[in-house]
This record gives C-alpha cells, structure tokens and sequence, in this order.
C-alpha cells in the first residue's frame, strides 16, 4: 500500500514490520476465519464451499501482505 510506504518509510526494520502486521490484522483475521470454516467443513465431511481455492488464495495474499513479500 503506497500510503503506508510513505508513513513508515523512515522508521526501523521492526517497526515497519510491527506497522504491516497491524495494518494487515484485519485481512489476516478474515483468512483465517475462512481457513478454519473450511477445515471444519473438511473434518465433520461436510461439502467445500465453491470458492475455497480463491479462499485459500486470499489467505495467501494476507501472509504476503503482512509480511512484505
């Protein structure tokens, strides 16, 4: 996010890092609620939803997010 780039570009390595975890809680809270939807669906046999891989793929996108990658 180029907004948060301009905000924390002159702080400390583990600041920023601190900044994009808390600026990506949010999306990473939403991911794993998915997540654990689709492992409870997967242990009680029940169905997956018709969306799981664009889940999976927006979990993924959160962990990149936060994490700078």
């Amino acid at each position: 996010d180029p907004t948060m780039q301009a905000i924390i570009a002159d702080w400390s390595a583990e600041s920023r890092a601190n900044a994009r975890l808390l600026f990506s809680a949010p999306a990473l809270l939403a991911t794993l609620t998915d997540m654990v939807d689709l492992f409870e669906r997967h242990i009680s046999g029940a169905p997956g939803p018709d969306d799981a891989a664009a889940r999976w793929d927006a979990a993924r996108a959160a962990i990149a997010h936060a994490t700078g990658r």
